[in-house]
């Protein structure tokens, strides 16, 4: 239960099992605090990530905000003191490790999702990247073209296996009987930010909660549900907990699994609708154009004459 965070008065949500759940809502509904929350089964460090303080309590002020978690009737509940989210009861901070969760972590709308290398590479040490990313780059877009993509670690980072770590380069037409190279720094800003998903998911284990904020940001309808697709099947293969929210009218249609989020305006209580059908999802998010009837238009010409006529037929 989230009480008094940000614009959420009140909101209680039950946290679904395996499989994908698809969660919308108007903007300012709580679909990126929710799923703060949730990493916070994990992560300890998720609520100062997510929820940004000042020293001057008139502003960012979190001293009336509640967050609670429960359990098999046992609970805690944490509160912001001075600088920091204190557990209520303290030995109840535990209970967080009963969920059944490996681990939970949030791919955000942040900068690390639009992470690209820039540091200039060299040619020395370029490998195949991972059929992981091969496989699963030519399946979310429908192609071929990263069969042949490499990865190169930086020389000198010494700083582990992150993602700063790490260069993705295409090949080019030979030059001169010299490889040439695309760097992830010529990649669609669609293609980096599957591209850092992946690596995140590349070696996620068993039992997770996943988390992606607002899936559809820089891809295509067709990608964002192929993208839904691999999600489905690594759900499957690891029995992950996959919960992502998304504004794009293409994954509610698909979504089967659909949770509606809606703020009241007037109180900021937030009713969670479970199982719910895209329909009522779209009519307060669709644009009027989505909501339209098709319409296509016929010309034809009339007979023995040079004139043309327009008929004009809708489908609902």
């Amino acid at each position: 239960m989230i009480e008094n965070l940000k614009s959420i008065t009140r909101l209680e949500f039950n946290i679904p099992r395996s499989g994908i759940h698809v969660l919308t809502g108007v903007n300012g509904s709580g679909k990126t605090t929710l799923l703060a929350c949730l990493q916070r089964l994990t992560d300890s460090y998720a609520f100062q990530r997510h929820f940004k303080s000042s020293s001057n309590n008139q502003f960012d002020s979190f001293r009336n905000s509640k967050i609670r978690y429960e359990n098999n009737g046992s609970f805690v509940e944490y509160t912001y003191r001075n600088t920091r989210w204190a557990p209520t009861p303290k030995r109840k901070a535990s209970l967080l490790n009963t969920m059944g969760y490996t681990n939970a972590f949030l791919v955000s709308s942040n900068v690390e999702r639009f992470y690209v290398q820039n540091e200039e590479l060299n040619t020395r040490g370029i490998q195949a990247a991972p059929t992981f990313y091969k496989a699963s780059m030519n399946e979310i877009f429908h192609t071929t073209k990263y069969t042949e993509l490499r990865r190169k670690k930086l020389d000198g980072k010494g700083r582990g296996n992150g993602r700063a770590n790490y260069g993705f380069l295409l090949p080019a037409k030979s030059v001169g009987h010299q490889n040439q190279y695309y760097t992830e720094k010529n990649f669609s800003l669609g293609e980096l930010l599957i591209l850092n998903a992946l690596f995140q998911l590349e070696n996620i284990a068993d039992d997770s909660l996943i988390l992606i904020d607002e899936i559809e940001l820089a891809l295509h309808p067709k990608v964002q549900v192929s993208f839904l697709t691999f999600l489905q099947k690594m759900a499957v293969q690891k029995n992950l907990t996959v919960i992502l929210s998304t504004h794009s009218s293409s994954l509610i249609k698909k979504a089967s699994k659909l949770i509606y989020l809606e703020r009241n305006p007037t109180n900021g209580h937030v009713n969670v609708e479970y199982d719910c059908y895209p329909a009522l999802a779209l009519q307060n998010m669709a644009i009027q154009e989505e909501v339209q009837p098709t319409v296509y238009h016929f010309m034809f010409k009339l007979p023995d004459t040079t004139e043309y006529r327009r008929i004009c037929l809708s489908r609902c």
